[in-house]
């Protein structure tokens, strides 16, 4: 591995070695772009790749038949991650740190009463959730009521308490219950999602930190107290008598059991799932704000949708009762698990110990977090995963398309049903939770495992800080560059420390996970090729993929934050790689070459 910095006029290159069988060129804009608001667009930087001296001819050099090989896998990866389904998407973190902005937090009084119960209930209880419906992305008006700023419509349901264990109470929409055709083929759904969520929540408190906080105090959060507001009745007047405001315990006191909602609410939104911090802040709180207001349910708790796939449509059956027991429910209740740990740890905990400021990280942390909990929380075996390779796949196929920390791809529109979905830049393709997973990942193999991940949680955000703190102290751009260049090596055998993963990632060659179709699609075959070489474009739409050969330029563009993978196939006389890239940030290279027999990546 050689690592390059670039020189005057943003320029870097590097020769293969006549006897280097590949080799695989990495391209960095290693800066730290944020994430941009809705319909916002990241910065492309023109950049020029030519290749000089070789003689044989490079693996960039696609046949036509290659070529649309390449992009049919592509386009059907598209589809098979909408049919899939993403779970979430991430929260506009802007919008989030500006809302709670508006709060206060003091210690609570003993008089006052806590709404958010963390205790375990009583099979056979009802009681009602607000929960959250929008579509992904949408910015219209809500017919039944809206959260702040994003407009994420919410419904009330009635649920039915259905199992309960140690840490999980586990409640299923009425609704769900009374449809035809759900939850029929398993017996004791509940109760074993009950028993798999005591395990998720026994490995992730272990590997990340704790849910709940018995030196801590009870606190109470106010809206613009400064300005006499407190806390309000549903009619948004402040509600003069304090001892009738409520307030927030993480001390477990009262049990550390977290509300598991199951709903088909979220049929049809693009949502398979979803954690809300507002579910924490009392109701009275949010009763202050000005209209559309948030919602809460005063309590510990995540959403996850059912087996209801009606909505999906192509041909993927309405229900799926295996699937969603074996393989939706146990990605959901461990990734939403982390995005709870996180939240409480990293925003509550320090208002509730006395000991900080509570802040939130941006998502290329926290949903990469997330990504690495359903590993560590449920895969079966060791190299074995149910749901997170899928992720990475779409990574891989299309790198130069994701910028990391701003946690976008440019990508078809992922919650579109129509046959060719419009590009955009989403924060909820499959890549950008690819991209972040696979970075979390290797801080975790590479850092300590659990001691990079109480890292992140014990160093607050915004930006980096958290990564750099798992890393002992490196710089981004060394970071980022560092992990291109691991990405770069795929995992063969000759890659060493900074430039490795462990062997549960799979990076080149063949991985089976599970998929939501029937019979014997109910498997998907991933085959995996490494890095693509980055996509050509003609009117903002993928037409090609970048070809060199001895002697030619080629050109393309750097995305902000982004990183091109160009594979090289050496000739016998070697081949020199030069790169430029006049106005890109930080721009960072890296040359890594030795034998990799990877294959073409394909998905059946």
């Amino acid at each position: 591995m050689t690592l390059l910095s670039a020189a005057s006029g943003n320029t870097f290159g590097s020769a293969l070695v006549p006897n280097s069988a590949d080799g695989v060129m990495t391209a960095v804009a290693a800066s730290m772009p944020t994430e941009p608001p809705s319909g916002g667009t990241l910065t492309q930087y023109a950049a020029t790749v030519k290749e000089t001296a070789g003689v044989g001819t490079s693996s960039t050099a696609r046949s036509p038949q290659a070529t649309r090989a390449l992009q049919a896998v592509i386009a059907q990866n598209h589809q098979l991650e909408r049919a899939d389904r993403l779970r979430e998407a991430a929260p506009n973190v802007a919008a989030q740190r500006a809302l709670f902005r508006n709060l206060s937090a003091t210690r609570a009084m003993a008089s006052q009463s806590r709404r958010t119960q963390a205790a375990p209930g009583t099979v056979g209880q009802q009681r009602q959730f607000k929960i959250l419906t929008s579509n992904i992305g949408n910015s219209g008006g809500c017919a039944g009521g809206g959260t702040s700023g994003t407009y994420e419509c919410n419904v009330t349901i009635t649920a039915t308490l259905e199992a309960v264990g140690a840490h999980g109470n586990v409640w299923v929409d009425n609704a769900s219950l009374a449809s035809p055709g759900e939850f029929t083929s398993v017996p004791g759904d509940f109760q074993s999602l009950a028993t798999k969520f005591d395990a998720y929540y026994a490995t992730e408190t272990s590997a990340f930190g704790a849910a709940f906080y018995a030196a801590s105090s009870p606190v109470t959060f106010t809206w613009d107290q400064a300005h006499g507001r407190g806390q309000c009745d549903s009619s948004g007047n402040p509600i003069t008598d304090q001892t009738q405001w409520q307030s927030t315990d993480l001390t477990g006191a009262s049990g550390t059991s977290v509300n598991i909602v199951i709903t088909d609410a979220l049929a049809g939104t693009g949502e398979g799932g979803y954690f809300n911090p507002g579910d924490e802040i009392p109701q009275q709180a949010w009763d202050c704000a000005p209209s559309p207001r948030p919602v809460s349910n005063n309590t510990s708790m995540f959403v996850m949708g059912s087996d209801n796939y009606s909505a999906l449509g192509g041909g993927i059956s309405a229900h799926n009762e295996s699937y969603w027991l074996n393989t939706d429910a146990p990605r959901s209740m461990s990734h939403e698990l982390q995005h709870l740990i996180h939240s409480h740890y990293k925003y509550f905990r320090p208002i509730a110990t006395q000991t900080g400021v509570g802040s939130f990280d941006d998502s290329f942390i926290d949903e990469g977090c997330s990504m690495l909990a359903e590993d560590l929380a449920t895969d079966p075996a060791p190299g074995q995963h149910i749901d997170t390779p899928r992720y990475s796949f779409s990574f891989l196929l299309e790198p130069s398309l994701f910028s990391l920390t701003s946690f976008t791809g440019y990508q078809p529109n992922p919650s579109s049903t129509a046959s060719n979905p419009p590009y955009g830049w989403y924060s909820n393709t499959a890549g950008s939770y690819g991209q972040g997973y696979l970075f979390a990942r290797y801080l975790y193999d590479r850092f300590g495992g659990s001691t990079a991940l109480q890292a992140i949680y014990n160093t607050p955000g915004p930006g980096v800080a958290p990564a750099l703190a798992a890393a002992g102290g490196e710089s981004f751009p060394q970071l980022y560059r560092e992990f291109a260049g691991a990405i770069s090596t795929q995992n063969s055998p000759i890659a060493g420390a900074p430039f490795a993963f462990s062997s549960a990632v799979v990076l080149r060659g063949n991985v089976d996970v599970p998929s939501i179709r029937t019979g014997a699609q109910s498997t998907r075959h991933l085959v995996f090729g490494g890095p693509q070489s980055p996509e050509t474009f003609a009117a903002n739409l993928p037409n090609g993929f970048l070809t060199l050969g001895p002697g030619t330029n080629a050109t393309t563009f750097l995305i902000d934050g982004a990183t091109l993978y160009l594979p090289s196939s050496n000739g016998a006389s070697g081949t020199t790689i030069n790169v430029t890239a006049p106005g890109a940030p930080s721009l960072e290279g890296a040359l890594f070459q030795g034998a990799l027999p990877t294959p073409p990546p394909s998905s059946t």
